[in-house]
């Protein structure tokens, strides 16, 4: 699962794994809330994806982007958890941990591939709104990633990040 299945580094990530799983003659499937193949890689048109979660907006008014991409995916994590039709063997979920306890009612072998924690990417924390509402979305992007079996970093420095900023799952 991944939030917006555009160009970018962690969509070609995402990408490339599907077809090296498949090479290697894995059936996998990728979801995610946003999908436009008029902007993708061109790689994406020889995977099997499916859109789920679109109907929620990306903004409210041109805020809460954050917490309408965890919405989405949530509503994506419901729909393959109950809705899809079919029982995975792994999951993997790029970016936003918060469908983990959604797919951990499924199976408990969930991947999380953390690039960096949201919480630092969000800075502006200017107002006590924007606090309040950060401060909850934080709390729960650290409870939810650690809900995974397997959790990934893209490097040393991530994974240092990782550990100083999440220390209720640092271990």
């Amino acid at each position: 699962m991944h939030p917006d299945l555009g160009i970018g580094g962690a969509e070609n990530l995402i990408i490339n794994l599907a077809l090296a799983l498949e090479k290697k003659n894995y059936d996998v499937k990728i979801y995610t809330p946003h999908f436009d193949p008029n902007r993708c890689f061109q790689e994406c048109h020889q995977l099997n994806i499916e859109v789920a979660g679109s109907w929620f907006p990306r903004t409210i008014f041109g805020r809460f982007i954050a917490y309408c991409a965890y919405v989405r995916m949530v509503f994506c994590a419901i729909y393959v958890a109950f809705f899809s039709g079919v029982d995975y063997d792994y999951y993997l979920l790029d970016q936003v941990s918060f469908p983990i306890p959604i797919l951990k009612m499924k199976t408990s072998k969930i991947v999380f591939y953390c690039h960096f924690p949201d919480k630092l990417l969000s800075t502006n924390r200017s107002s006590f709104i924007m606090q309040f509402y950060r401060y909850f979305l934080d709390y729960l992007e650290e409870v939810t990633t650690g809900m995974a079996q397997t959790i990934v970093v893209n490097s040393l420095f991530t994974q240092k990040v990782f550990q100083e900023n999440f220390p209720i799952i640092a271990d």
